[in-house]
């Protein structure tokens, strides 16, 4: 009896909690030096706007790498212009729940007392990852 009662607590906790698959990620580009101000993200799922995407944000004068968009998507997420260096901002994680794919973000800034660098930068991540659907709603969260 104890046994069946634990089995339905355990399955209700994880029809409740969507049971999460993780997605596989592959970083296309990073770095501090982009071509947004503001703090930005985006899911692209198609060429034509993945190579507008890259001219506008990432590399006005190079072609965009090439992707299969038939199997994958591209997310990329911005801090936006910084004013000094010890700025930072990447793609953790990005997992499937039953209700959305929520892309996990750590953004870094430098300690109030340290010592950073005066440039403007302004970071970026951009990942190549499974195929999310047209259908699917993607929720960013920061940590």
């Amino acid at each position: 009896m104890k046994k069946t009662l634990l089995s339905l607590v355990l399955l209700a906790s994880t029809s409740l909690s969507g049971c999460s698959k993780q997605y596989s990620l592959e970083t296309i580009s990073k770095g501090h030096f982009s071509l947004a101000e503001q703090k930005l993200e985006f899911v692209i799922k198609d060429a034509e706007k993945w190579k507008k995407h890259w001219r506008k944000y990432v590399d006005s004068e190079n072609p965009a790498p090439e992707i299969d968009f038939s199997n994958y998507s591209v997310v990329a997420v911005y801090s936006g212009t910084k004013s000094a260096g010890g700025y930072s901002i990447e793609i953790a994680s990005i997992s499937k729940s039953r209700f959305f794919v929520e892309v996990s973000v750590k953004e870094t800034v430098p300690s109030i007392d340290g010592i950073v660098i005066e440039i403007m930068m302004s970071p970026y991540h951009i990942v190549k990852t499974d195929k999310i659907s047209k259908k699917e709603q993607v929720v960013f969260r920061y940590e």
